[in-house]
């Protein structure tokens, strides 16, 4: 009786590749986790990882004193879906960013300008709002009404030091500035010194103003100015300063 031996033929350049497509995947993930400890380190959920108290507020080990916080930027994403052009459900959620002074700012002026330098967290509500055609998720939109409340109280709390930033900027022409663009006396709109537009000519959209471009392009015939920053402080500034009330613009459903 013959036993015929087993050989076993390792190939050697296949191992080689699958130990490198290893090496490879774990380097990957390596990467990946290192990005999203950057890049989300700052960012917190809503209600879990935030506490509301009187003159702070704690994000997990965070605390953020209301006094020093100089922006706050609320947005939300609504998507809608339909079906043969049924409305057959609504999604929505809110992402609020805050902005506050940093520690070497302090340090170095109590001067507050556009463009200082912030220290800047994002806040995103945990739950989602859906509404369907037969069903409305109430635990969604409670928290949904919740998160506008807190939203709503750091407007209150930090009105007076975000319109000092804002007010500084008047003068015998100049009415406001707002981001980029400065709204003059006139009722004109100007950027990088430049007439863009004017408050005559403009219509609103969700936290936008739009206005025909003063150099019009076939790609861009109007100019959008994104006012989700200190929204409500814009509202007041074009209502106080150039008696225009937002909420009677006409609202552009192309927007």
């Amino acid at each position: 009786m013959q036993l015929n031996s087993l050989k076993v033929t390792i190939n050697y350049e296949c191992l080689f590749l699958w130990l490198l497509a290893i090496i490879g995947v774990c380097i990957m993930a390596y990467i990946l986790k290192y990005l999203s400890t950057k890049i989300f380190k700052n960012t917190f959920s809503y209600p879990d990882d935030v506490e509301m108290f009187e003159h702070h507020i704690k994000l997990k080990n965070e605390i953020i004193f209301i006094d020093k916080i100089i922006s706050l930027q609320l947005s939300s994403l609504i998507q809608k879906t339909s079906m043969i052009f049924i409305p057959i459900s609504t999604d929505s959620t809110s992402i609020l960013v805050i902005k506050y002074e940093t520690h070497e700012n302090i340090l170095k002026s109590n001067t507050l300008h556009m463009g200082m330098p912030a220290n800047m967290v994002t806040i995103k509500l945990m739950d989602s709002y859906h509404e369907g055609l037969f069903f409305k998720n109430k635990k969604g939109q409670d928290m949904f009404e919740e998160f506008n409340n807190f939203h709503s109280i750091l407007e209150i709390k930090t009105f007076e030091k975000r319109l000092r930033i804002y007010d500084q900027y008047e003068s015998e022409k100049i009415l406001f500035k707002y981001s980029d663009y400065v709204f003059l006396k006139d009722k004109l709109i100007m950027k990088n010194k430049k007439i863009v537009g004017n408050l005559y000519k403009i219509s609103r959209g969700y936290k936008t103003i739009i206005f025909p471009s003063n150099n019009p392009s076939i790609f861009s015939p109007k100019l959008t100015l994104d006012i989700s920053e200190d929204y409500d402080l814009f509202c007041y500034l074009l209502g106080s300063k150039a008696g225009i009330n937002l909420n009677e613009i006409t609202y552009d459903e192309e927007s």
